[in-house]
Order: structure tokens, then sequence, then C-alpha cells
């Protein structure tokens, strides 16, 4: 196997919207829930800093679906709800 490109672990240009909006609403179920990033990420089995790039509105850090399946899964919420409006 090749070593992986630098740009390999961060988002294609034309998909940063989703991932901003994904981090958003992560953030939002996680503190609607009382969670610290540390509890979370200690929950999904992720770093804390992972997680904190996963939110930041400008870090655009790719994650898998198996990780945003564990933070629903953490959080009690569908995976759905990531991608709707916000309440």
């Amino acid at each position: 196997m090749g070593e992986k490109h630098p740009t390999d672990y961060y988002v294609q240009f034309e998909n940063v919207d989703y991932y901003l909006d994904l981090g958003n609403h992560i953030s939002y179920y996680r503190k609607k829930a009382k969670l610290t990033q540390e509890q979370l990420a200690k929950r999904v089995g992720i770093s804390r800093s992972y997680l904190s790039h996963i939110e930041a509105p400008n870090a655009f850090q790719k994650c898998s679906l198996d990780t945003v399946f564990k933070i629903c899964h953490a959080l009690k919420i569908e995976p759905v709800q990531l991608f709707l409006p916000l309440p």
C-alpha cells in the first residue's frame, strides 16, 4: 500500500458545507446531552482532539460513517438527525 496523501485526511472543497453542518449538529446534540468533548470521545472510542476537529467550524476533518454511527449511538440519536435542520 502507498502512503496517504495529506489531502486524504481533509474534505474536498465541494463537500465542506456538509462537514460543517455535520460538525455543528454533533456539537449541538453533544451539548444537549450535557456531555463534554472528552466524555463523548471516550464513549465513542476516539480522541478528544479528533472530536474537536470534527466539531470545529474551520477544521473540515473527515470522519468515517462508522465514527458517525458511533457518535449517534453515544448521543442516543438517529443518524438522520445529523442531516436535518436543527430544532
